[in-house]
């Protein structure tokens, strides 16, 4: 097909067909771009009669693109990202005039400890900015980003999808939170022998501080797990519970908190925080400058 060809297409149609083959189910994709169903199943229909092919088949109750519209798709998606990075470069971007709406995902120990002075760097230098926060730790970033929920996310990322960026803003360690008085580093016995409330994301009572301990041949008892950062002060207090964190967080809450910090005492996994976008994103003025106050304001030299 020339580009002479092209006149017959609507490139709307194309972004649909790339949601049906991400979503599969028309319903779900008339929903999030407006449309009705019948409005849906008739761009498919004109779509299979330009393609001559069926281009998607119902398996069970969702539709699986078949491997000429996979094979389409491979070569249209970075297309249409590109056309979109060049729709964005005639925009500039006015900070101090502006009143967009960015929506950003970020992960519970993020919010809780970053995004309060982020979100007051942002409104310095562009006062009429709005933020839609969502919550996206790893397991959730990709899935938001591809549905449009969010334009960029900051957590400990894990699976990206195809054509995305990260950058890594810091490293992020693991410390210890008590309300103990002591001036004493807690030993492993210690650690070990007291109670531990985590913060658990996916209604599971262990995380990889116990594989690190089993990894060594030791245990701890976890008592409770809580859905949010947050709530560990309150439940922290007047008791002996202790809790295994990211060291942002810590540093937080010892801050605003009668709490004490501890090093961890073994060895545990250093992760990262990143913020993470799509292609389709990369070349927007205005999220390239909310990437820039994201690394400037978040970011510690590695």
């Amino acid at each position: 097909m020339n580009r002479h060809n092209l006149r017959c297409l609507d490139l709307s149609s194309l972004v649909l067909l790339e949601a049906v083959v991400s979503e599969g189910n028309v319903t779900a994709v008339g929903e999030k771009m407006g449309l009705s169903q019948s409005a849906v199943s008739n761009t498919l229909s004109r779509l299979r009669v330009t393609f001559d092919d069926p281009l998607l088949i119902r398996v069970g109750r969702c539709l699986e693109p078949t491997s000429r519209a996979v094979l389409l798709l491979e070569q249209l998606s970075p297309a249409l990202d590109s056309l979109a990075n060049a729709l964005c470069d005639v925009r500039a971007f006015v900070a101090v005039k502006s009143d967009r709406t960015f929506r950003v995902g970020v992960s519970d120990d993020v919010e809780f400890s970053m995004l309060p002075p982020l979100l007051s760097a942002i409104h310095s230098e562009a006062p009429m900015v709005k933020l839609m926060v969502e919550h996206a730790d790893g397991h959730r970033l990709g899935r938001l980003l591809q549905d449009e929920k969010i334009s960029v996310g900051i957590c400990r990322t894990t699976k990206l999808p195809r054509h995305s960026h990260q950058m890594r803003l810091r490293e992020s360690s693991l410390c210890v939170i008590s309300v103990s008085t002591s001036g004493l580093q807690m030993n492993i016995d210690e650690y070990c022998a007291r109670p531990h409330v985590l913060v658990s994301h996916t209604s599971e009572m262990r995380d990889e501080v116990d594989d690190a301990l089993e990894a060594i041949g030791r245990k701890r008892r976890v008592l409770m797990a809580v859905p949010r950062y947050s709530a560990l002060p309150s439940i922290l207090a007047g008791t002996d519970l202790i809790a295994t964190i990211p060291d942002h967080a810590a540093d937080v809450m010892v801050q605003s908190f009668p709490l004490r910090r501890h090093d961890v005492p073994f060895t545990t996994p250093i992760g990262a925080i990143s913020v993470a976008w799509l292609d389709a994103q990369n070349r927007d003025p205005a999220e390239k400058w909310l990437r820039e106050m994201i690394a400037q304001h978040l970011g510690t030299p590695l």
